[in-house]
């Protein structure tokens, strides 16, 4: 698969996806990250990640999508609901 291809891929959730709707941490399997983290709703939300960084409660409106590579992703409330979509290492 060529890199354009494989970017396609990993940006558009060819990889899947996880709903997140509890404040539980939402971890990818082993060797995957989140590439982009859409919220359904708004609300507050918690990432760690890496090379991208941390974010600690930022809130972001609805229909926000959140580009980066995240190892996990907590939401305050169970208010605040997003997809993550998956991406390799």
């Amino acid at each position: 698969m060529n890199n354009l291809r494989a970017n396609k891929v990993a940006s558009f959730g060819g990889y899947g996806f996880q709903h997140i709707t509890t404040t539980s941490a939402y971890t990818p399997a082993t060797g995957y990250s989140f590439v982009c983290i859409h919220m359904l709703t708004e609300g507050a939300i918690t990432t760690a990640g890496n090379p991208t960084g941390n974010l600690t409660a930022i809130t972001l409106p609805a229909n926000f999508p959140l580009y980066g590579m995240f190892d996990s992703i907590t939401t305050a409330t169970t208010a605040a609901t997003a997809i993550a979509y998956l991406g390799k290492k």
